[in-house]
């Protein structure tokens, strides 16, 4: 994410990879027909982005030939992105990624007017999808100093609270790999927690409580090794609880309280040596004592 405008020009020359096989994508005539009209500059860009799509996430090139999916809307606005050529791989992805979040749970419909106004941080904000620097857009964040990005570039917050996500977390959050915290609480997010969190590595902060998620807890939230907070309260969670959590020994904060979570609590969550909260009342849980500091 270098370009802080959408009337910046490329600096350097185009480090667009160069595909060595031509994906391919299952479509019903929406990418085809796109390439007809192209110039041959889309093309080359929609042809440099379908392989790094494919390399990186074979089931969102799936989905690309659907005019209708997120992932198909992601990559036609990205596509058209002017400074295209002067972005490395990883903010192509970044951008990428962000674009499906952004359709995945009805971006155009956000409660914009919930984004806090950043200016006495020195930050000109911008809305999503605009075609400046990812790490300017709109956020919910009021703390380091309003900042998303690292120095590099790299987005390592996506906090988006309270502002009328309504949709499903898409699985190409796990090509986000330098998140470190999301907090995505009191929204209106439907579907499950995709498989793909788990190759967010880095996680330190998940909050996703307060929506209408359902399905189970993915086992894949062990491999969150650096996590301290998990929240995941007040959804419609309905598996057991997988026994992967007590991998997560960084863990402090753990709430699991209002959901229909059954089965047993499982005995590796006393690994969680540095667990000092533990919500899990409210569900269908068998073994659960509620001791005050538990409830």
């Amino acid at each position: 994410a270098s370009l802080s405008s959408s009337t910046s020009s490329p600096t350097s020359e185009p480090n667009m990879a160069s595909p060595t096989m031509t994906p391919t994508v299952q479509s019903n005539s929406t990418i085809e027909d796109d390439e007809e009209e192209d110039s041959d500059a889309i093309a080359g860009v929609r042809l440099n982005l379908l392989t790094i799509i494919s390399n990186q996430s074979s089931s969102s090139l799936a989905s690309l030939g659907d005019s209708r999916t997120p992932q198909h809307q992601a990559y036609d606005w990205i596509v058209h992105d002017p400074n295209y050529t002067s972005y490395t791989e990883q903010t192509i992805l970044q951008r990428y990624a962000l674009a499906v979040f952004y359709y995945s749970t009805g971006g155009p419909d956000w409660k914009t007017e919930n984004f806090p106004d950043t200016s006495g941080f020195g930050l000109e904000n911008s809305p999503w999808l605009s075609y400046t620097d990812e790490c300017l857009w709109e956020s919910t964040n009021r703390g380091s100093s309003a900042r998303i990005c690292d120095d590099d570039g790299n987005l390592f917050a996506l906090r988006l609270r309270n502002i009328g996500l309504n949709g499903t977390l898409p699985e190409e959050i796990g090509l986000l790999t330098s998140l470190r915290i999301i907090f995505a609480n009191d929204n209106n997010l439907i579907g499950s927690i995709p498989a793909e969190i788990g190759r967010l590595t880095k996680l330190e902060k998940l909050r996703l409580d307060y929506n209408q998620i359902e399905g189970k807890l993915p086992s894949e939230l062990g491999s969150l090794l650096e996590l301290t907070v998990l929240g995941l309260g007040s959804n419609k969670l309905s598996s057991t609880i997988p026994s992967e959590i007590g991998n997560c020994d960084k863990l402090v904060s753990l709430g699991l309280q209002n959901n229909e979570l059954v089965g047993n609590l499982p005995e590796e969550l006393s690994n969680l040596r540095w667990l000092g909260k533990f919500f899990v009342a409210c569900n269908l849980i068998q073994n659960c004592v509620y001791p005050r500091e538990y409830s």
